[in-house]
């Protein structure tokens, strides 16, 4: 022991002597290797770390695939109603559960906060293994049918809203229009199954009984796809998969043959149901993007480590003299061996310190702002894995470094030396060695670089798109008229007319619309020809495989006016046009080329046929079936710019209805005046004031709404420029120190050529050519790196397969070939720019 302690002091001893070095070995590795154990600590907890619920290898999710006339459905789950009978008479599953995800406005409050809400059966309780903190789960007084209302808070809400009252088992909370008992509340350690999030919820906060969920009480709701309904269960050990399926297969084609027959488009939804596994469920395809992270890290530690491997074995080179007494006095290779060693774990394992501190850095912000990205990050902190992983780093790291300094020394060499009074013996970093660490930062360098410029364009474009309508001051309001029935349009129809003059009295507000957020449309069957002023117009190169043909919209007078999205022809509707239901039409100027390849298309009629059941429209009347048919031509009035929304790659062909959509969901925008601010309290008390069925769902600027759209292309764009500028950041670092050393060790022979008459830029030319060797070479085997990575991750990367990759390709050589170049020039440059004799004496 006191041996040990003397050696880790000797190594400490010498360290101390190079501070510039120990800083360059810490950083380097420190960050490289701290997000090394960030991503392998995120990859664990998602695809190995089991899951946190019982019998987590039995639990299965009944998935569904959905489409109309053979292309994907935009929703992928089943109808209330099937999810329901499946439910009380499935056969394969031991336990089952159903659960639907909502929001629900915390009435009870006076601030009246939207909360996102799970509608459970009681065995959802039973399936995750529950933990409560205070009070019970759902029992067999919870099961559906009971209509007992009653709630189970989550340990968040608890605390927060609350105040962790423990007194809170046994009161009552408002949601909606329902008054609910709080029977319990869920433990801290708990973790809530994320396996039907909706895309906006965060963790859900309040677990309601499944008889509250709107869509089990509406009947025109139960025989449509529901957007978020699931079914988990723990399957029968006497049922393997394949039967299990063919079971559900079974009852599912008698169900929807039985039932949804005079649904829209029946006989084209063609519905396929599987089980899969819950942890497949639940990662979706986010396994892609964990091992994309980890190819990138690993690229990143592979230059480091080039970078740290020429700094040991330049400071290796430097302990000659050391080495060479310790050799003298009967030292063998081995204590060589742990001579170096020693000085290595000190510096390894203070890299790893670091690393750790950065690594939890990392979990901090993807657990605070990266929730809704990736699944399972909120188990994400240091744990078993982590350790055992950072001690695996410490010793697989000292040992390389340790081995590979130790190989440029020459035993025999080191003796020599001692006779020779180390005349002539300096040990060197050899020329192949220099040459392969070259070749492998730059073969991975240009991959990342050239892999990541690719990947962030998208993101790129999607951020920097300009938006037709005027975000700025613009604020959304979702309202909810409490207890009316979404068929039931005339409660709604006298509230909305009290609702506008009020609003529009505020002094706060200059304009408003009644129309949904402008990235919501409904899409029109597909169809190859318009009628156009009565006739069939045909399009030339109509692709039937596109989905989102064509898309509409209905909207108040006051839509354009209030986005401030100006008109390109034409005019706005009037509100005239609105109130008499004129057949007058806008469409935007996608839809106007395909009639016109001018785009004057004002005054010109389009044919619609109108489903009068669902209001959806279409262009050919075989698309509608309910048998409620109105066939009318609407006269086009004006042409708007084309809206691209976040999630779409075209501009899609869409036309705009002067009619205001009634339901009882009420959607509203209004445009603020400048400097002013109507607070959510103000508005939720209008709102009481004016009719106490108007409960608030949501309010915020449309800038908010619309940056959490453009949230996953920010943090893909932050991500692969922080890779691509670290791998830049370290590449030339790392081509520099090595050329530096080169150009070092070269040092008498470069003055010797400038005694003898060299010019600068012969100089120049030589080492440049010397250096292209390996820079080359380097270039080759990116080319082999390349379509490994792209084989690995095609489903991700084949999208980016084109001509502009060229120029991407051609751009990361170019720099590469400047970080190279100026790497060769500037140590070289302090000798050129003085006399031979300071580099022929060896001193300056």
């Amino acid at each position: 022991m006191n041996q040990f302690a003397y050696n880790l002091k000797q190594a400490w001893a010498r360290l101390k002597r190079k501070p510039g070095f120990i800083v360059n070995v810490m950083l380097s590795m420190g960050v490289t290797l701290g997000a090394l154990i960030f991503v392998s600590t995120l990859a664990y907890v998602m695809l190995l770390k089991p899951l946190p619920y019982p019998e987590q290898d039995r639990l299965f999710v009944i998935d569904s695939s959905i489409k109309l006339s053979g292309k994907p459905h935009y929703f992928s789950k089943l109808p209330p109603a099937a999810i329901l009978d499946l439910y009380q008479n499935q056969e394969i599953f031991e336990t089952a559960t159903i659960s639907y995800q909502d929001s629900k406005i915390l009435t009870s409050d006076p601030a009246a906060p939207t909360k996102p809400v799970e509608f459970v059966t009681p065995e959802w309780f039973q399936i995750y293994g529950v933990s409560m903190m205070l009070g019970r789960g759902f029992e067999q007084t919870e099961m559906i049918g009971t209509n007992n209302p009653v709630a189970v808070l989550s340990y968040a809400i608890w605390k927060n809203d609350f105040k962790g009252r423990k007194e809170i088992v046994g009161e009552k909370i408002t949601l909606g229009d329902v008054s609910f008992t709080v029977v319990g509340v869920m433990a801290k350690d708990f973790i809530l199954p994320r396996v039907n999030m909706l895309p906006r919820n965060r963790d859900v906060q309040v677990i309601l009984p499944i008889d509250f969920d709107r869509s089990q009480q509406t009947q025109a709701l139960k025989w449509n796809p529901a957007p978020n309904g699931v079914i988990v269960g723990k399957l029968k050990d006497s049922y393997s998969v394949v039967q299990a399926e063919h079971w559900l297969g079974k009852r599912f084609k008698n169900l929807w043959q039985k039932h949804a027959a005079d649904i829209r488009n029946f006989n084209e939804l063609e519905i396929t149901l599987n089980l899969q596994e819950f942890r497949t469920q639940l990662l979706g395809d986010s396994k892609q993007y964990v091992y994309f992270l980890l190819v990138a890290v690993l690229g990143l530690v592979i230059i480091a480590s080039t970078n740290i491997t020429n700094l040991f074995l330049s400071f290796t080179a430097e302990q000659q003299h050391q080495m060479t007494v310790h050799a003298a006095l009967g030292a063998k290779r081995k204590s060589l061996f742990k001579f170096l060693f020693y000085q290595t774990g000190i510096l390894v394992v203070f890299s790893v310190l670091l690393a750790l501190f950065i690594a939890s850095l990392g979990f901090y912000f993807a657990q605070h702002y990266f929730q809704n990205l990736l699944p399972r990050l909120n188990e994400l902190s240091f744990n078993l894995f982590t350790f055992n992983f950072s001690l695996i780093l410490i010793v697989i790291f000292t040992t390389v470094f340790s081995f590979v300094g130790s190989r440029i020394i020459n035993y025999r060499k080191l003796i020599a030396g001692l006779q020779s009074s180390g005349k002539g013996v300096a040990v060197q970093v050899s020329k192949s060695v220099r040459y392969m660490l070259i070749i492998l930062q730059v073969a991975v360098a240009i991959a990342l670089i050239f892999i990541n410029v690719n990947l962030m364009k998208e993101p790129f474009n999607k951020i920097t798109q300009p938006v037709v309508y005027e975000l700025e001051g613009l604020m959304t309001l979702w309202i909810t008229i409490k207890g009316r029935n979404i068929q039931d349009y005339q409660d709604a129809e006298k509230l909305i007319p009290k609702l506008r003059k009020e609003l529009s009295e505020r002094a706060e507000i200059d304009i408003l619309t009644f129309s949904e957020y402008p990235g919501y449309h409904t899409d029109v069957p597909a169809t190859d020809f318009l009628i156009v002023d009565g006739k069939k117009h045909y399009f030339k190169q109509f692709q039937k495989t596109k989905m989102n043909n064509f898309q509409f919209k209905n909207v108040d007078y006051q839509y354009f006016e209030s986005l401030r999205w100006p008109l390109l022809q034409g005019k706005s509707f009037s509100q005239k046009n609105e109130e008499n239901q004129e057949k007058v039409i806008i469409v935007n100027d996608a839809f106007a080329r395909e009639i016109s390849p001018e785009g004057n298309v004002i005054g010109k009629k389009i044919t619609l046929f109108t489903d009068q059941y669902s209001m959806s429209h279409s262009f050919y009347e075989e698309e509608i079936t309910s048998g409620q048919v109105e066939k009318a031509d609407y006269e086009i009035i004006g042409v708007v710019e084309g809206l691209i929304t976040p999630s779409e790659n075209f501009v899609p062909r869409r036309f705009y209805l002067p009619r205001l959509e009634l339901s009882s969901i009420v959607e509203c925008m209004f445009r603020l005046k400048e400097n002013l601010v109507l607070k959510r309290e103000t508005v939720v008390s209008l709102l009481n004031n004016l009719d106490r069925s108007f409960k608030l769902i949501e309010y915020e600027p449309m800038i908010d709404n619309y940056k959490e759209f453009l949230f996953p292309h920010y943090t893909t764009l932050v991500i692969t420029i922080a890779i691509a500028l670290l791998t830049i950041f370290l590449t030339s670092i790392g081509i520099y120190g090595i050329l530096n050393y080169s150009i070092q060790v070269r040092r008498f022979e470069l003055g010797t050529r400038l005694a003898m008459g060299a010019k600068r830029k012969d100089l120049v030319r030589l080492i440049l050519k010397d250096n292209a060797k390996a820079i080359g070479f380097g270039v080759l085997m990116s080319l082999v790196v390349l379509p490994v990575i792209y084989l690995l991750f095609s489903d991700k990367l084949a999208k980016y397969i084109n001509l502009e990759l060229l120029p991407a390709f051609v751009a990361t050589l170019t720099l590469i070939g400047c970080i190279a170049w100026m790497a060769s020039y500037l140590p070289l440059r302090k000798i050129i720019n003085r006399p031979a004799i300071y580099s022929l004496r060896g001193s300056d």
